[in-house]
């Protein structure tokens, strides 16, 4: 059944929507045609869809064009009185949308294309974005991921404007109030790979490399939380600074739970990266990018996902699989992670890393729950969050950074890394694909 809603979700628009691509009839209009005895042509369109379009213009940097099966001059003088762009007597729309975008420096997944009928069709299959007004044919609904309200020639325009300068307001509102701290947890007595945080690599500790990646991401302060005076000593020679916790927490979570509160008593920084520090080769991008799902408001942990393109980490317990209902291309709202292969059927798996960015309020209430059921069964700590009710989002990325746990691990980081690195993170020489 097709979803219709009030209004757009603000974030089914975020900040990388950066066009909007308009078809004429049915959207501009409501499809009806006045003919007057001498033949001439009059349309039905509505003022407020102009003012939205007019508040677009000011308020955002999303760029506009009509793209219409029809040449008349009652789109020109739409288009002329809007200050929109417009290309008419297009017959196929696609190869003249890409014409445009790539004119423009954009891409299909950066463009927002609104259309009521079946010659619009491949634009909206092909877009980022595609919505339909609410009268629209029922293919074209079917096509669509958003429906508005409003008919076309009728508001529709309007409340889709609206929602587009929403979600640019929200977006910059979210992005200049969240300020991130960065916190490495390294414990020294890891069962499987003794002194783990201060094996060498290249001729320093793995440590101090994610230090060094973390702070080249720009994020925030970075900070490692550790019980060892020796890994603290090791952060310092290389200009870090390092918090010492207690030894007997449970998890990484815990530790950079009680150093954030020694180091941040004030609670200046709302959101924490917890990095682990076992990740040598985790990619600066990386790290930024897990910060933007926290644009949405709604969203208390972000994390990190990469496809698995190998057949033998499909069935791996060891590739901890993320289940997720994509909300965006490349966004999931994560519903469950399991070492099984998971979901079933054809379609790609993705493998979660632990990288977690969370609201400083999400973090201390993950850490005062109690371990969940199914975190214990899975032996997966962020199950604990997912059986709380809280909403839990991941990013995609390309490469699945290579974690230290065993002596084998250590081999390939040492292989990996004593070679000259292009540039940190770079596939070839820092990570593995998934």
């Amino acid at each position: 059944m097709l979803r219709r809603i009030a209004r757009p979700e603000p974030l089914a628009f975020p900040a990388r929507a950066k066009a909007l691509v308009m078809d004429f009839d049915g959207v501009f209009t409501d499809d009806r045609v006045l003919v007057d005895q001498d033949g001439r042509e009059a349309v039905f369109a509505s003022r407020s869809d102009g003012m939205g379009l007019d508040r677009l213009r000011d308020l955002t940097a999303i760029r506009t064009l009509i793209l219409s099966k029809e040449s008349n001059p009652v789109v020109s003088a739409r288009a002329r009185k809007l200050r929109i762009e417009v290309r008419q007597g297009v017959l196929n729309k696609l190869p003249e949308l890409d014409r445009w975008l790539e004119e423009n420096g954009l891409a299909r997944e950066d463009a927002v294309y609104i259309g009521n009928d079946v010659n619009d069709l491949d634009c909206l299959r092909a877009v980022g974005f595609p919505v339909a007004p609410s009268d629209a044919r029922p293919e074209a609904l079917a096509a669509a991921r958003q429906v508005t309200s409003a008919p076309g020639g009728r508001g529709a325009l309007r409340e889709l404007c609206e929602a587009l300068i929403e979600a640019v307001s929200t977006t910059a509102a979210a992005r200049s109030a969240i300020r991130p701290v960065v916190l490495i947890p390294a414990r020294l007595g890891a069962s499987r790979l003794p002194n783990k945080p201060l094996a060498d690599i290249a001729g320093e500790p793995m440590i101090t490399h994610v230090w060094r990646r973390a702070s080249e991401a720009g994020v925030g302060p970075v900070i490692v939380a550790t019980d060892s005076a020796e890994v603290a000593e090791a952060v310092a020679r290389v200009g870090g600074r390092a918090e010492l916790t207690r030894a007997d927490h449970a998890s990484g979570s815990d530790r950079i739970s009680e150093a954030l509160a020694a180091v941040d008593p004030d609670c200046d920084f709302n959101v924490v990266l917890n990095v682990q520090g076992d990740l040598p080769t985790i990619d600066p991008e990386a790290i930024r990018r897990s910060l933007t799902p926290l644009d949405d408001p709604e969203v208390e942990i972000a994390t990190l996902v990469a496809e698995i393109r190998r057949e033998e980490e499909k069935t791996a317990p060891s590739v901890v699989k993320m289940i997720g209902s994509e909300i965006d291309p490349g966004r999931f709202r994560c519903l469950y992670f399991t070492r099984a292969a998971a979901p079933w059927g054809p379609g790609p798996l993705h493998h979660h890393i632990g990288l977690y960015a969370y609201r400083r309020a999400a973090l201390e209430r993950f850490v005062a729950l109690p371990p969940s059921p199914l975190e214990r069964r899975e032996k997966l700590e962020q199950l604990r969050a997912i059986e709380a009710g809280m909403r839990v989002d991941a990013v995609a990325v390309e490469v699945v950074p290579l974690g230290v746990d065993t002596p084998e691990d250590l081999a390939r980081a040492r292989e990996i890394m004593g070679q000259p690195l292009s540039a940190p993170g770079s596939a070839d020489t820092a990570s593995r694909r998934a």
